[in-house]
């Protein structure tokens, strides 16, 4: 049967119109700038060979949907459109909350709406893992001479509740991070900073976290650097005594800065008002140095009250730490946690070992170090 001009038309629109965003793609996307909105690494083109053949598809189709021509743009207009109509964005990954605070919501990093509800609860065995790791570092530190502490970033839906949805509700079940932290407490004689309690008291009168972020600011950095570094003796100022600056990012750094407004699709929309700077706590110059160490950062501050050296494990909720912990020793290294070894310690050989993790990933502490020395 023949086809008919009108079906031919059709028919070539349309492959037309599944091929050509692909050849516009390949010939602007190099002059385009490049926006990650998924907060993770974007997965890469799988290579093709006889041993990889047959998980090839799989992986391409993975990288074809992160890497889809215009996805950014697309995600980004249908976004705005539907935030201008209704005040929200459909999203897998934010939440939008009361007072036009934003929380973090994916369930397959972290889930930390989860862990707010209580649902997330820690069984007897991943309690005893936890232990085991956090007790191997413990005693891999002692040999070595070095304190060792194990410091806990809160979600920020555990600290700013009053913001949460009403229609998530909230069980009975002790939270997992008191269930570990009396586990620790009941089996071990493990250092904790968990700086839930002052982040809660400081937030009546102080922002302490963004409201279009994740992650504490610098006033939150410095709550936890105060309690910690008041575990070694050294005496910092109440947070009534910094002198403290709210103020407003403009231009690209406010549109970008923000890992939650990123992801949102609406960057552009929202404003964050929580930014502070904080000031007071340390006059002394600090230097930066080469690191050494691969994910590392190395500062030098020869002023400091402690003239020893201090090491932190991280992820970036340290990084807002760092200003506050550096002025106060002399030598201090940090380094991501996915760069980490445990061989680091035997090449800084620091006096203070710390190792910071935020409530959402506690889980990688199951499986993910080997502490262990073997005889």
């Amino acid at each position: 049967m023949k086809m008919k001009l009108r079906d031919k038309i059709l028919l070539y629109l349309f492959f037309a119109l599944l091929i050509l965003p692909s050849v516009v793609w390949w010939f602007i996307s190099p002059n385009l700038p490049f926006e990650n909105m998924d907060n993770r690494q974007l997965k890469k083109m799988p290579v093709l060979n006889s041993i990889t053949m047959k998980q090839f598809p799989a992986g391409f189709e993975e990288y074809y949907a992160d890497n889809l021509p215009f996805r950014a743009y697309g995600i980004t207009l249908y976004s705005h459109i539907l935030y201008r109509l209704t005040g929200t964005v459909e999203s897998a990954k934010i939440l939008f909350a009361k007072n036009g605070w934003l929380f973090y919501k994916s369930e397959i990093d972290g889930d930390p709406v989860g862990d707010y509800k209580r649902v997330n609860q820690f069984s007897i065995e991943q309690l005893e893992k936890i232990c085991k790791t956090l007790t191997d570092i413990q005693k891999y530190c002692k040999k070595r001479n070095c304190d060792f502490v194990f410091l806990i970033g809160p979600n920020k839906e555990n600290i700013y509740t009053e913001y949460m949805p009403d229609c998530i509700i909230r069980t009975n079940y002790t939270p997992r991070t008191k269930q570990l932290i009396n586990y620790l407490k009941a089996n071990t004689d493990i250092k904790i900073i968990d700086p839930t309690a002052e982040l809660v008291k400081a937030k009546k009168d102080n922002f302490v976290y963004y409201k279009n972020d994740t992650h504490w600011n610098d006033l939150g950095g410095y709550i936890a650097s105060k309690l910690l570094l008041e575990k070694f003796g050294l005496k910092l100022p109440e947070i009534s005594e910094l002198q403290k600056e709210y103020y407003v990012k403009t231009g690209e750094e406010g549109r970008s800065g923000y890992d939650l407004s990123n992801m949102s699709g609406v960057k552009d929309l929202l404003h964050e008002t929580n930014e502070i700077r904080i000031s007071g706590y340390n006059n002394f110059n600090v230097e930066e140095r080469p690191a050494i160490l691969e994910g590392g950062i190395r500062k030098y501050c020869k002023d400091a009250p402690k003239k020893e050296k201090i090491m932190m494990i991280r992820d970036s909720f340290a990084g807002y730490m760092i200003p506050v912990v550096s002025t106060y020793y002399q030598d201090s290294v940090y380094v991501i946690y996915y760069c980490f070894q445990k061989e680091m310690i035997d090449v800084e050989r620091p006096n203070v070992f710390v190792f910071e993790v935020v409530e959402r990933y506690f889980s990688t502490l199951i499986d993910n170090y080997d502490f262990e020395e073997k005889n």
